[in-house]
């Protein structure tokens, strides 16, 4: 123990001495781990974590299914299950229940609620009691769920009380936990939420025992298998098919592990992205490898010392392991922080189809896991510079040099883990293309219906108006012709289901004349419909006709049928006036009348699924989802839909309000969330392996210094230099994308299997290739750059430093400077810059020609920076700059430089003076006598000026001059020119500049410009902030008015999805006009933003974070009004603040009445601390909430009268029964009519809340 201390001791001083290689190592580490561990942490809730039930891992779900079809569930008949339960011996177990939709009309306001009927063997043997009350006992008892319980006000006296279940008594017995779920995701309850819970009786009395409506769950007995339970019941199926082989064609059970049943839809997307977050691990290790490869490199005298001193392989070993595990253990430490967030972000985004994405949470199995993660990827890092230590020979190193260490060996090593970088980044990166190419596919894909302006909704008829068949079809019939009634409305319609929302109700069919073969038996889906169905959805007529109000004969039954069913049992004849009939040679006798398009029934990326319709008379259809066409949108369009059901039935409540746009996107979302996570994923690989490649290649630029410096000795250019060195990056990047793409082809093979991608070309590969070889050049750009700055002799003595070496050196040199400064404060300044401008305006007054003015201020400079002489050199070609002036004035002028010499070339890229020794010019003229004769002229001339400080004159878009001095006059004190002789040099540089330059625009032009581009500025900034439209929300409807004034004012609004089902509404009004009124106001919109998404945060200490935050960007000098409230959808509550702001009018729908939102505090901005007050208002349905600014009741008409309270309260009452856009659009005409012509100068800005 006292060794491993001593170690990881050690290991820790290591670091100290390595702090930027530590850092980025540890930051590697978060994002490789911290994205591991957040994909695993919603696998093992998911996936691994057995379900929350008394001993879930034994749980299994008991379906139906077809040889000809194994893959495909089904239910089961109740004597069915009653023949499983008598005869199976392998549960303790067995259970069953019934899926169903309910209106529940009391207690509360009716509302539609999904449920299941459940036998008790099953409810009372789960292992889940009810937080509230028990589970039923008989058949008037009904248990609720913990979300229902909350809609219904969350009151622990609601058990025990009557509720009404499509106008059955029940009595309330108990609310079950919040993660109680009955089924479970999968076959049987896939999208399937149920919120009440009511007594299947086990001896179906009263019920139709044929029907193929039931789901059983099952428990295995201790020590028995699935595979020896599965046997069992795949007997007695046999059995059953073989007794009753003409309703159970093909017959046979499948038992499948309950857990896995659950994950059966989102198991293929969570393991891509536990792979893609295992390749981004890899590449961590990779990166984290190199950056420990090359500090060994540059440790290995100490590690050769080690060595020589008898260190073992183990210790040594160790030590390596250790140093890693310190920096990969506080990776992980950031990673698991991290990983919250992201989690949090895949539960948001999806949720809707993450079964038990409420048991997601960060528990002990993953912070052990983390922990492993570190265990395991600090051992993978330390191997590569491990094994390069271990071959090290002590003797070479401590001989020869740490040079010796870095040979073919561990370069070859070094670009062998770039290129596996490389490789797996191009694999993440194809795989992620491919996948946005497939979501790009399926979104062209054609429905096989109009699904534009279209509205959907559903609704659920009450079984005593479903239970006959005359008041059913009745009932169906007014409420389609209500709807096509509301203005707007082109077609109305229903169906019992609808495409792409899961596949699919099925049965069998069979076609009269022709054999029927038991074994081949196939589904077929069922979708019974009324007539306008077909021509509100837009399905295209192949053949024959639509079903219509007159197909009423139920022998034979009058049915439509898709291409696909055509192709299946017509396949080479008309189908029109043909025969077949439903379950069996015996079943009901139909007779097809007409043929439709396929409708993608089973997902836009499926095969359709053959499909029959019936008409709605004919057949139950007692849930009904209705579409309706209209131009009008949905927000206008759903409470008229409303109000046209309400009228035919004031207790019938509807329910999943939405377009058939949303719900083809919807049925992409897997797919999305699967492209947008492995995208991120591919991203982040893409960027470790461009710090790979940059890293390596800065560091063999390093490593080359002396044969860089040789080259351009010896005559190479910055072009060769840098092809030299993006040469090497890209060979790695090609090794890399041909590793990457042979990983690429096995990794799409997978996917086109688990996802069943086709069709996706070489876009993904190709645009990969360019990607990788893009950012392969880009990270090799800097080092090649950087290599061309170079000084040959420089290089060539090896004495190149590396950035941080050259940050120090600079900060060293300034601090040196700075105490000389300090040590002269007693002696008169030698330098000044405003005397020397001073100066120059002197010398500008004084001259008579622009000349003699330029040989005024060169004589300036030189006699103010003591320097032998000065010289001004201008560019007169592409190829020469020439002598304009120098100083002093009996030198000859008559001096030339190249424009692409030595002197030149090196200024393009120094921004401040350079330097020019003397040994520097002897050095270059050595050299270029060998090697470059045509240079020694320009290093003659410069010897011959005696150059020794060179600066240049810049403009936006070239150097157009130079500027020389000769050595200073007092070189026995200094040597060189100091830091504040530059920066003096620097100022007359630009003066210099400007003065050959001359002949820019007016200083009025530009002052009108500049006041042009403000108000421009302004007006796009407050633009900006106003949202494009209000976040969609079910419980209530949003809109945001601003109409500007002549002036920029400071008015802004905000609707703001904070998550959790609440929406944000902010105003606020800006004290001011113009530019900073409008930036100040965008500082507002940024910082609420930002704090309304922390979770955490109340009202009031948002109010006073943000006027905390405004006083401090702004000091006293400026404040603001400020209305915040917040919408919460779960208890239908509104949270208000109010800073100061006008009072918001509250129109309450029972009573009738105005209430005015006062609570909060003072104006922010003003005072750096104030406090604040929130308050909570419970909303009812028909509430509206309008938040204004004073601009509204203080707008002015001609006369000068103001707009007023309490006209807008008198305008509000006579308009607050209208929906949310009308009220909105007649308080926009209301003011404009007030306003007419009138001038206005502050904005009229409002906002409208009205509660569905």
């Amino acid at each position: 123990m006292r060794t491993m201390a001593a170690i990881f001791s050690q290991a820790l001083r290591s670091w100290t001495s390595a702090k930027a290689i530590a850092l980025l190592a540890t930051i590697a580490f978060a994002v490789g781990i911290g994205s591991t561990t957040a994909i695993y942490t919603v696998v093992n809730a998911v996936m691994l974590a057995p379900l929350p039930y008394a001993n879930g891992d034994r749980f299994v779900g008991l379906y139906g299914a077809r040889f000809s079809e194994p893959k495909q569930f089904s239910s089961n008949t109740f004597p069915d299950l009653q023949e499983y339960q008598r005869r199976t011996t392998s549960f303790d177990v067995f259970g069953w229940f019934r899926l169903g939709e309910f209106n529940l009309t009391s207690p509360g306001e009716p509302q539609h609620v999904q449920g299941a009927a459940v036998t008790p063997s099953l409810a009372h043997n789960l292992g889940v009691t009810p937080i509230v009350g028990q589970w039923f006992t008989d058949e008037t008892g009904a248990v609720i769920s913990h979300r229902l319980w909350r809609r219904l006000g969350a009151d622990r006296s609601l058990v025990g009380r009557a509720m009404t279940l499509d106008g059955r008594a029940l009595t309330i017995t108990g609310v079950m936990p919040p993660a109680f779920r009955l089924p479970v995701s999968g076959p049987g309850g896939e999208g399937f939420e149920s919120d009440v819970w009511i007594h299947l009786d086990p001896l179906d009395r009263g019920s139709n025992p044929g029907a193929f409506f039931y789901f059983s769950y099952a428990r295995r007995k201790p020590g028995v298998t699935l595979a020896q339970a599965e046997a069992e019941v795949k007997s007695v199926a046999a059995e059953i098919a073989k007794r009753d082989p003409t309703s159970h064609p093909s017959y046979t059970a499948r038992l499948v592990d309950l857990r896995d049943a659950s994950i059966t839809g989102i198991r293929p997307t969570l393991l891509l992205l536990f792979a893609a977050v295992g390749l981004l691990l890899l590449i961590t290790c990779a990166n984290v490898a190199g950056l420990l490869l090359a500090r060994s490199v540059a440790r290995a005298r100490d590690t050769a010392t080690r060595v020589a001193l008898g260190i073992s392989q183990r210790q040594l070993a160790l030590h390596y392991v250790a140093e890693g595990f310190l920096v990969s253990l506080a990776g992980a430490a950031a990673g698991v922080v991290a990983s919250i967030g992201l989690v949090r972000l895949v539960i948001s985004i999806g949720s809707e189809f993450v079964p038990r994405a409420d048991e997601i949470a960060m528990d002990w199995t993953v912070l052990a896991f983390a922990l492993a993660m570190a265990v395991l990827t600090s051992v993978v890092s330390s191997a590569a510079p491990l094994w390069q230590a271990v071959r090290t020979a002590p003797i070479d190193v401590l001989s020869a040099g740490v040079r010796v260490s870095t040979g073919a060996r561990v370069r070859r090593l070094s670009q062998s883990l770039v290129v596996a970088e490389i490789a797996l980044a191009f694999t993440l990166l194809a795989v992620s293309a491919a996948l946005i190419v497939h979501l790009r596919n399926l979104s062209g894909t054609s429905p096989g219906f109009d699904a534009d302006h279209l509205l959907t909704f559903s609704i659920a008829i009450a079984d005593p108006i479903a239970s006959s068949d005359a008041t059913r079809v009745s009932y169906q019939k007014r409420l389609a012709e209500a709807l096509g009634t509301i203005p707007g409305v082109a077609d109305a319609g229903f169906a019992n289901r609808l495409p792409l929302t899961g596949c699919c109700l099925s049965t069998t069919i069979y076609r009269e004349g022709h054999p029927v073969d038991s074994k081949a038996v196939e589904r077929t889906s069922y979708v019974i419909a009324d007539p306008g169905f077909f021509r509100t959805m837009r399905i295209p007529l192949r053949r024959g006709r639509f079903l219509t109000e007159a197909d009423t004969s139920e022998d034979p039954l009058h049915v439509v049928l898709n291409q696909a069913a055509v192709t299946r049992y017509w396949a080479d004849e008309n189908p029109i006036d043909g025969f077949g009939r439903f379950s069996g040679v015996t079943g009901s006798r139909f007779q097809v009348v007409g043929v439709v398009g396929d409708v993608r029934n089973n997902g836009l990326g499926n095969p359709t699924v053959p499909e029959i319709y019936i008409l709605s008379s004919v057949a139950d259809a007692s849930s009904m989802q209705f579409v309706v066409r209209s131009p009008l949108p949905a927000g206008r369009l759903v409470p008229e839909v409303r109000r046209a059901v309400r009228s035919v039935d004031p207790t019938l409540p509807i329910h999943d309000a939405r377009t058939m746009n949303d719900i083809v996107r919807e049925s992409m979302a897997l797919e999305r969330v699967g492209s947008l996570m492995t995208t991120f994923f591919a991203l982040a690989a893409l960027l470790m392996a461009t710090l790979g490649v940059y890293g390596l290649v800065s560091y063999g630029v390093r490593q080359r210094t002396v044969e860089i410096g040789t080259r351009m000795a010896l005559g190479a250019v910055s072009r060769d230099v840098l092809s030299l060195v993006i040469v090497g990056g890209l060979k790695m990047a090609a090794a890399g994308i041909v590793v990457g793409g042979v990983a690429t082809i096995g990794a799409v093979s997978l996917l086109a299997r688990f996802f069943d991608l086709h069709d996706i070309g070489w876009l993904p590969f190709v645009s990969s290739t360019a990607i990788v070889a893009g950012v392969a050049t880009a990270a090799s750009s800097f080092p090649a750059w950087r290599a061309t700055r170079l000084s040959p002799m420089v290089a060539i003595r090896d004495e190149s430093q590396s950035v941080w070496e050259s940050a120090r050196t600079g900060i060293r040199n300034a601090l040196k400077g700075m105490s000389q400064v300090v040590t002269r404060a007693a002696e008169p300044p030698a330098l000044s810059e405003a005397a020397l401008l001073a100066e120059f305006v002197a010398a500008a007054r004084r001259a008579e020609s622009p000349a003699e003015q330029i040989r005024i201020r060169l004589a300036t400079v030189r006699s103010r920076l003591r320097a032998e002489s000065a010289w001004l050199l201008e560019k007169v070609s592409t190829s020469e700059y020439r002598c304009m002036a120098a100083a002093p004035g009996q030198q000859s002028p008559d001096c030339t430089l190249p424009a692409d010499g030595f002197l030149l070339s090196r200024l393009k890229a120094h921004s401040s003076p350079l330097p020019v020794s003397s040994g520097d010019l002897e050095a270059l003229a050595r050299w270029a006598a060998a090697h470059k004769p045509e240079r020694l002229a320009e290093i003659e001339t410069l010897k011959t000026v005696g150059a020794r400080l060179a600066v240049a004159l810049r403009t936006k878009h070239e150097i157009l001059g130079l500027l020389l001095l000769g050595p200073p006059v007092d070189q026995a004190d200094r040597a060189e020119y100091g830091a504040a002789e530059k920066g003096v040099l620097n100022a007359c540089a630009a003066q210099f500049a400007l003065m050959i330059e001359n002949g820019r625009l007016t200083s009025r032009v530009l002052e009108q410009e500049k006041l042009r581009r403000d108000l421009a500025l302004a007006a796009e900034v407050q633009k900006r902030l106003l949202p494009d439209r209000p976040p969609d929300m079910s419980m209530a409807a949003l809109a945001g008015v601003s109409l500007p004034a002549r002036s920029v004012g400071g008015d802004y609004f905000d609707f703001i999805d904070v998550g959790d089902k609440r929406i944000g509404i902010a105003l606020a009004d800006v004290a001011g006009k113009g530019v900073a009124a409008a930036l100040i106001m965008s500082s507002v919109q940024a910082s609420l933003r930002i704090l309304s998404s922390e979770t955490d945060i109340s009202l009031p200490q948002l109010a006073v974070k943000m006027n905390r935050f405004l006083h401090r960007s702004t000091g006293s000098n400026s404040y603001a009004t400020f209305f915040y409230a917040q919408i919460d959808e779960r208890n239908r509550q509104l949270r208000y603040v109010n800073a100061g702001h006008l009072p918001p009018y509250l129109l309450r729908s029972s009573p009738s009445s105005i209430q005015e939102l006062s609570t909060g505090g003072a104006v922010i901005g003003l005072f750096p601390q104030m406090a604040y007050e929130e308050a909570t208002i419970d909303l009812r349905p028909g509430d509206v909430l309008v938040a204004f600014t004073d601009g509204v009741t203080e707008a002015m008409n001609a006369s000068e009268e103001e707009f007023g309270e309490e006209r807008l309260k008198e305008l509000l009452r006579q308009i607050v029964h209208l929906p949310v856009d009308e009220i909105s659009a007649t308080i926009s005409d209301a003011l404009k009519n007030w306003i007419k012509d009138a001038a206005q100068y502050d904005d009229l800005t409002f906002v409208v809340m009205k509660v569905n």
